[in-house]
């Protein structure tokens, strides 16, 4: 997630955050967004088990205070002032926490690969709660990129929401992400159908054959059995 193509999320997540003046992040590891917040803010926390903890009463030579606090979702009892949210990874949060974190945010940015099935499943109960309208989605593919050590490139497809407090009580709009949402359970329930096959099936052969070799030795050595 720290390779330079994988920061684009946070560069666009950041300009649509510029406006908030009290911005949470649930996650952020080692690429939390208070690196790439050019704007100015009043408070900037960051919460994530693995963050490094961190904090600063200054972020871009303004009055900011900034927190990196190494917590799950779960410990963290929010201010209430919060205005700007970001999950850029969207892994299976506790929905109830969240939606009374996003319900008071003026914009809320979701960013999460559609073949992981746990992503999908969050980002549609979000969508299903009905508080709020879907504003932008952008897509990246890092595929031909510098992944890191991202083994399934898949995982390299990255869809970006901009959600926005629901201003309407019946929206075209929304039926149509909510029939997306959908579809996007559905492609990611037969992606981890097919990977559990093709892992089973590796196993087998794992367990079974060694090696190429092996198995080729074992065949030799039969033959040579049998001739004696």
């Amino acid at each position: 997630m720290a390779s330079e193509v994988f920061q684009i999320r946070y560069l666009v997540a950041a300009t649509y955050l510029r406006n908030c003046n009290h911005i949470l992040e649930v996650g952020g590891c080692s690429t939390p967004i208070t690196n790439y917040l050019g704007g100015a803010h009043e408070s900037v926390t960051v919460v994530d088990p693995l963050v490094e903890p961190m904090q600063a009463e200054t972020l871009n030579n303004r009055p900011c205070v900034v927190r990196h606090i190494p917590l799950n979702l779960q410990d963290y009892h929010p201010t209430g002032n919060e205005n700007g949210f970001a999950v850029l990874g969207m892994p299976q949060l506790p929905l109830e926490p969240v939606l009374r974190i996003m319900r008071r945010c003026e914009v809320s940015v979701l960013a999460f690969p559609p073949a992981f099935l746990p992503s999908c499943l969050m980002f549609k109960a979000v969508l299903d709660s009905g508080y709020f309208d879907v504003t932008a989605r952008i897509v990246f593919d890092f595929s031909h990129n510098d992944i890191g050590n991202l083994s399934d490139v898949n995982m390299a497809v990255r869809h970006l929401f901009v959600l926005k407090q629901k201003n309407t009580e019946a929206d075209v709009r929304l039926s149509k992400w909510l029939r997306i949402s959908s579809d996007y359970v559905r492609d990611a329930q037969k992606y981890a159908w097919r990977r559990n096959i093709r892992d089973k099936s590796a196993m087998f052969l794992r367990d079974h054959f060694h090696s190429g070799y092996s198995r080729l030795k074992q065949i030799r050595d039969n033959k040579r059995a049998r001739n004696l």
